[in-house]
């Protein structure tokens, strides 16, 4: 058999090899065509790739120098004049033009436009061709652009922070309770949204600490509530009670003496004032936090200016002003005043139904919602991922922090979110 096949191919074979053996002039163009098809193939995927790094490297060596100088300008370390100078530096310092094999990168358009308060970037690299060339130029440009706001925007924080008496329990293997380390990430939050120069002209925070009821003391004279109070209050009945209406005779708060021990700090600029009352808070109480979520959001509501002092009104739901809420808690919510629940199981579904309406009326205001479980039941940690905003790419916004340096990072994240920025093309 091997000696049938044999025969049979040995003519095949012969061929081949006169094939191979031509020298004449109609094979001589064509292996010669066909050699520059796959030398040039070649060349061109080698490039391709090359061109591929060049634009993916220098797209991220761009987009970081536009958020760093937008970010920059925002909050006031650099002026708008300085973009230029700033991004070119930025860029060069974060792109190796070895490894890109390419010219030097050139920056070939920076225009801040004052009115959009953006920053527009466009920059190109030359990258040299290699097997390519032979068939086409010897040079390719790759460029890339990018495009960001900076602004003067208004930034409003409320801040719910929880003082009942469960936060006065140690942490395991920490050396501190649950209060030590409320009180070092808050005002460590606060230190970051007032760091920048000029920060005080657009960022204003106010606090709602809260237990089975809130202490509205400040404003109590200005609003409408049931009942008597001595300052404080709980949550609202009827059909506004969800709603960020104003304390009007058809629609009070409802009053009580039974008050937490620490009154709510109306928005303000002064970071001082706020760390020195967060310092301040003890601990006791049951746990009403849908009372502190719904004082929360009217602390951001305009309609509620006219019982606030001179600089603590909320700004209007409109570009210009961005608000924020956040919301922690280090238990279950077990207290609904206003159906004479306090501190067990019945008050719970109430006052977390409560808790997930106000939390829904304020996302659909175009507020960002904040919380953080800290040591929190997985109950208590449910609702207040059900408060939060739904997470992001960007933006974390449901934190459940166990210890104390979970929370401090979760407070350090938020702060760096709301002060952050992104592209917006």
């Amino acid at each position: 058999m091997r000696t049938i096949v044999a025969r049979r191919l040995s003519p095949l074979v012969a061929a081949g090899r006169a094939f191979a053996a031509d020298r004449g002039g109609n094979f001589a163009a064509l292996f010669g065509l066909s050699s520059l098809v796959l030398i040039s193939a070649a060349g061109m995927a080698l490039d391709y790739s090359r061109l591929s790094s060049a634009k993916v490297r220098l797209n991220q060596a761009v987009d970081a120098a536009v958020l760093s100088t937008t970010r920059n300008i925002t909050l006031g370390t650099i002026t708008e004049d300085e973009a230029e100078e700033v991004v070119t530096a930025y860029v060069l310092a974060n792109i190796d033009e070895g490894e890109l094999a390419g010219e030097p990168v050139q920056i070939d358009k920076v225009v801040v436009d004052p009115a959009a308060k953006t920053l527009l970037v466009e920059a190109s690299i030359r990258v040299p061709m290699t097997l390519t060339k032979l068939i086409s130029a010897s040079e390719r440009v790759v460029s890339t652009d990018a495009k960001a706001q900076f602004s003067n925007t208004q930034i409003e924080v409320a801040m719910a922070l929880d003082i009942t008496g469960s936060m006065a329990t140690w942490i395991p293997a920490s050396g501190e309770t649950r209060m030590q380390g409320l009180k070092k990430a808050a005002t460590k939050a606060i230190d970051m949204m007032f760091a920048a120069p000029g920060a005080d002209e657009r960022v204003r925070i106010g606090l709602v600490p809260y237990a089975a009821t809130v202490d509205a003391s400040p404003v109590i004279d200005e609003i409408n509530y049931t009942g008597s109070s001595n300052g404080c209050v709980y949550e609202r009945t009827g059909p506004k009670r969800y709603e960020r209406d104003f304390a009007s005779p058809l629609h009070p708060v409802g009053g009580t003496k039974d008050c937490p021990g620490a009154e709510i700090l109306p928005m303000t600029d002064n970071a001082a004032l706020l760390k020195s009352r967060i310092n301040a808070f003890g601990t006791g109480g049951c746990t009403a936090g849908h009372i502190a979520i719904a004082w929360s959001y009217y602390m951001l509501a305009p309609e509620w200016n006219s019982a606030w002092p001179a600089g603590s009104d909320a700004g209007p739901f409109a570009p210009g002003t961005r608000k924020y809420a956040i919301i922690m808690t280090d238990g279950i919510f077990n207290t609904h005043p206003s159906s004479g629940k306090w501190c067990n199981t019945p008050g719970q579904a109430q006052s977390n139904l409560y808790a997930r309406k106000l939390c829904d009326s304020m996302k659909d205001d175009g507020i960002k919602v904040y919380t953080i479980a800290f040591a929190a039941p997985a109950k208590a940690a449910a609702l207040m991922k059900d408060c939060a905003n739904p997470d992001t790419a960007e933006s974390t916004f449901f934190f459940n922090a166990t210890d104390s340096d979970q929370l401090e990072d979760a407070f350090a994240a938020i702060a760096e979110d709301i002060t952050g920025l992104t592209l917006i093309n």
